[in-house]
């Protein structure tokens, strides 16, 4: 599976009506520009330019389950940056990324030291 802007968009979707997701403030799709890269260095990232912009290596994410722990894990970042982006550490894996990454680790089953 190789992502795209649209499969991006997809599974944000899904994932926003699941727990832990859905009770958190996520923008709503008009507000995220999903990329998609062939970076070879990095699984994915999340900034805040005036929108928020979630991008994923088709290098790195070539499978439903790596696409989706790179989503989850920029949406967490997203989440701690806060519907304008404007709160400060959203790009650490402090205490309060850990707490969150365990949440959807623990929904997803997925190990949270993947996310």
């Amino acid at each position: 599976m190789k992502p795209t802007p649209k499969t991006l968009q997809s599974m944000y979707e899904m994932v926003c009506n699941l727990k832990p997701f859905v009770r958190w403030p996520m923008p709503n799709t008009g507000e995220i520009q999903f990329v998609v890269t062939n970076d070879e260095d990095c699984y994915g990232s999340y900034v805040f330019d005036n929108v928020h912009i979630i991008t994923i290596s088709k290098a790195k994410c070539a499978h439903f389950e790596t696409i989706l722990k790179t989503l989850c894990h920029e949406l967490i970042h997203l989440k701690i940056a806060g519907p304008t982006g404007d709160r400060k550490g959203w790009d650490q894996h402090d205490y309060k990324f850990k707490l969150y990454s365990k949440q959807v680790a623990d929904e997803f089953g997925f190990d949270h030291l993947e996310l």
